[in-house]
C-alpha cells in the first residue's frame, strides 16, 4: 500500500492524533464525549423545565370553560349551488370518421380503406 516505510508512519501518527482528538485520553475528554455530555445536559435541562411549566390535565375530559354549545348545520345549509364555470370539458367531433370508407376498384379484388 505505501511505497515508503516513512509514509506509512506518518499515516499511522496522523490515524492515532485523529483518534485521540476525537475520543480524548486519560487527561481530556475528546470531542465525542464532550458533545455526548451536552447533549444529556441539555435533555435534563428540557425535561426538567417541561415538569414544571406544565398544568397537570384535567381529571375527566375538558374543563368547564372549554365546553361550548353545539350548533348543527341543516341539510339545505350544507349543499352546494355549484355555481362557476362548468368543469366538464368540451368535446370536439374526431376528425377521423368513425366508419372507414370503402372503394371497390374494378381492375383487382382488393378493397382499399381510406
Amino acid at each position: 500500500m505505501f511505497r515508503n516505510a516513512k509514509g506509512a508512519l506518518f499515516f499511522a501518527v496522523v490515524t492515532m492524533l485523529g483518534v485521540v482528538g476525537l475520543i480524548g485520553s486519560e487527561d481530556n475528554e475528546g470531542a465525542l464525549l464532550k458533545a455526548a455530555s451536552e447533549l444529556e445536559r441539555q435533555k435534563a435541562l428540557a425535561d426538567g423545565a417541561g415538569q414544571e411549566n406544565q398544568d397537570p390535565p384535567p381529571t375527566q375530559g375538558f374543563a368547564q370553560e372549554d365546553q361550548t354549545e353545539l350548533v348543527f348545520s341543516t341539510d339545505e345549509e350544507l349543499i352546494d349551488t355549484a355555481q362557476g364555470l362548468d368543469p366538464t370539458p368540451e368535446i370536439e367531433a374526431p376528425l377521423v370518421s368513425a366508419e372507414p370508407e370503402v372503394e371497390l376498384v374494378e381492375s383487382s379484388a382488393e378493397i382499399i380503406y381510406n
